[in-house]
């Protein structure tokens, strides 16, 4: 898709974890940054815009819920910022969804899904 000057495009994690939740932060962070007009959220793969929590991820996890608190912190912050930005926010979401993928959705002013 070819977007105007006025957008920017962030690439959603296929599945949450650590290290795609911080990428998901920084890029987030790099947009407010930038006076651009709309934040297009759109998919890393072409079959699904985000399928959740990395459930492998959190099977392996030795970690409590206590030591992954920020983790969820983070995510929260993130659909926050998306949902109070003054910008025009959308999700374009060609493949499955499930999970904090909802949730990515639904903090999205606008949803163009096939």
């Amino acid at each position: 898709m070819i977007l105007p000057e006025s957008a920017y495009s962030i690439s959603v994690p296929g599945k949450l974890n650590p290290t795609t939740i911080a990428a998901f932060s920084h890029a987030l962070a790099d947009f407010k940054t930038m006076e651009k007009a709309v934040l297009v959220l759109q998919a890393d793969r072409s079959e699904i815009f985000c399928n959740g929590m990395d459930l492998q991820w959190l099977a392996n996890s030795q970690n409590t819920f206590g030591k992954e608190r920020s983790t969820w912190i983070l995510f929260a912050e993130i659909l926050q910022s998306i949902m109070a930005s003054d910008a025009i926010t959308l999700a374009l979401v060609d493949g499955k969804v499930t999970g904090g993928g909802m949730g990515i959705m639904a903090a999205c002013g606008f949803v163009l899904a096939s």
